[in-house]
């Protein structure tokens, strides 16, 4: 029983030391003020973990996002509203101001959830079956425009081959073909093969939640070239996705 109000006491105490110590933080930050010099930041917060140039925002930029990117991301506000949470595209982070600005980070940080919707598509496959006509005239196989024009009768040249009806006529009256065949009468048939087509397409069947966690370090920003803060707070340092 003592070990348990011991370990009690132990998470109490660590509790009240954490409280303590971030009013203690907060109490500082908000002594920090614009036109404050580097020694007066440093006597308040000590040195900071990184001094780096330039200052840290949330950005996106659709023009480097891909055809499939872009349409898996949801655009549509009419179920989900627009809140300060939801990042219509994904976030990144980039540096501005490298020129003007100096940023001391200190090891104090804040985190924050965003998310993004993202369309679900599923892949649909429709098999379309056509019947594709092949023209016979007896057992030869012939085209369309050749098997309308027959009359049901095939017209030969002696050895010479096939002709149509108009030149077998014109030959036969010119009277130097004296062996002509007899026209032979044909049955003209029309035979069937099916044909089938698979389409594919996608199909958007719901939609999810995809969260990121944006990691921000307090930082104190000076004016490069008058050594003095211009502004302090929180920025971004990492985004990660959950």
């Amino acid at each position: 029983m003592t070990r348990i109000f011991f370990k009690m006491f132990l998470h109490l105490f660590s509790l009240l030391f954490f409280i303590s110590c971030n009013q203690d933080i907060q109490e500082k930050f908000s002594e920090i003020k614009v036109g404050m010099t580097y020694e007066e930041v440093e006597k308040l917060l000590n040195k900071p973990i990184s001094i780096n140039r330039g200052v840290n925002e949330l950005f996106y930029d659709v023009t480097n996002l891909s055809y499939d990117s872009l349409k898996q991301l949801n655009w549509d506000t009419t179920d989900i509203k627009i809140v300060r949470e939801r990042w219509i595209v994904p976030n990144s982070i980039r540096t501005i101001g490298q020129l003007i600005y100096v940023n001391w980070v200190f090891d104090i940080s804040k985190k924050d959830t965003f998310f993004v919707v993202i369309n679900k598509f599923k892949q649909i496959y429709d098999t379309t079956y056509n019947k594709i006509p092949f023209y016979y005239l007896g057992n030869r196989k012939v085209s369309k425009t050749e098997y309308d024009k027959l009359d049901g009768y095939e017209y030969w040249l002696d050895n010479n081959g096939y002709v149509d009806k108009g030149q077998y006529y014109t030959y036969k009256n010119s009277g130097f073909f004296k062996n002509l065949r007899e026209p032979k009468k044909v049955k003209k048939h029309i035979e069937y093969a099916t044909n089938s087509l698979i389409k594919e397409h996608e199909e958007k069947y719901g939609i999810v939640k995809v969260y990121y966690e944006v990691d921000n370090k307090y930082c104190v920003i000076f004016d490069s070239s008058s050594g003095r803060v211009t502004s302090s707070g929180y920025y971004p340092c990492m985004v990660y996705k959950l």
